[in-house]
């Protein structure tokens, strides 16, 4: 536990001296390097929006993953964030003047709308295997209206297609403020991050020791649902943090969730912390969407968990 202890706290270092250099190293017009206002109000904005989004993602990773019992599954499998990508290139669209400070309204509007789908297709089905099988299902029909849309208006599709890329871009104080719920949602996964462990054992093995592995596996969908849909709505889709972070963790911390929750928080807050900082700073002036690198990154990384799996 001590080890345990002590990896947390040394990715709580690494998270703290990225955030500094974060901070101080990055892009600025003539005459802004000593501006502090710049610093604050982008630089450190940006910086802690990566930590929470990367932190939200990874934790719904792992419980996505603990739902459907499939370690190669990924919030993207519920069709949240596709529904949230749909809400929001239909707005972009069809609305070209709409201001993309209130986007995240629209976004996650059709991400909750998103999640009211997923739970009325499956109605009273509990088995992993259906719920994995319909959000497959409901992600390719919202991705399939969504290249549909970007094709039909593609006059108007660039702040589509920017957004669509996941990029921390622009964002400010007043996008951090629309994480809070966020904290509602990670105190109701910590008082049940204990009993997650009994989806991992199966339902029947969950009711010999007198708990409901429904309600459980509800609870867990929902905080993943509710983080997702939040990290879309302030960020866009970005992929594959939902998918390595729990995997890295696994491999640190082991797979109890009292552990494994907190070890990928700070493992997701670090991945999209180093790739933002990287794509804002590579080719400076010019910037390369986070999304972009994770997904450069976490490509490579989930085909080899799929020769590995397939080798054993």
């Amino acid at each position: 536990m001590k080890d345990l202890s002590l990896k947390l706290l040394i990715l709580t270092a690494v998270i703290a001296m990225l955030l500094i250099v974060s901070i101080r190293i990055g892009y600025a017009p003539a005459g802004a390097w000593n501006s502090w206002n710049m610093v604050v109000s982008q630089r450190l904005a940006r910086a802690l929006i990566a930590i929470c989004v990367g932190a939200l993602l990874a934790i719904s990773g792992v419980l996505t993953q603990t739902t459907v019992q499939n370690p190669l599954a990924s919030p993207d499998i519920l069709g949240i964030s596709h529904a949230g990508a749909l809400a929001a290139v239909l707005t972009l669209t069809r609305f070209p003047s709409f201001p993309m400070a209130s986007l995240p309204w629209v976004t996650l509007t059709g991400s909750l709308v998103g999640a009211l789908a997923l739970k009325l297709c499956m109605g009273k089905r509990e088995n992993p295997i259906y719920i994995a099988t319909i959000g497959i299902a409901l992600s390719a029909w919202f991705a399939a209206i969504t290249e549909y849309l970007l094709l039909s208006r593609a006059d108007t599709t660039s702040n589509a297609l920017l957004w669509l890329t996941g990029s921390l871009w622009g964002r400010s104080w007043n996008t951090l403020l629309w994480l809070w719920p966020a904290l509602i949602v990670l105190m109701i996964a910590g008082v049940f991050r204990q009993r997650f462990n009994l989806l991992l054992v199966g339902h029947a093995q969950a009711h010999c020791l007198g708990s409901n592995p429904k309600h459980i596996q509800y609870i867990a969908l929902g905080c993943a649902v509710l983080f997702t849909a939040l990290s879309v709505a302030v960020c866009g889709p970005l992929g594959f943090i939902g998918l390595v972070a729990p995997h890295i963790a696994r491999r640190l911390f082991g797979g109890r969730h009292q552990w494994l929750m907190p070890g990928a928080a700070l493992v997701g807050a670090l991945l999209l912390l180093v790739a933002d900082l990287v794509g804002r700073t590579l080719l400076m002036p010019v910037e390369i969407p986070a999304g972009v690198l994770t997904a450069l990154c976490g490509a490579p990384y989930f085909l080899w968990l799929l020769l590995r799996k397939e080798c054993r």
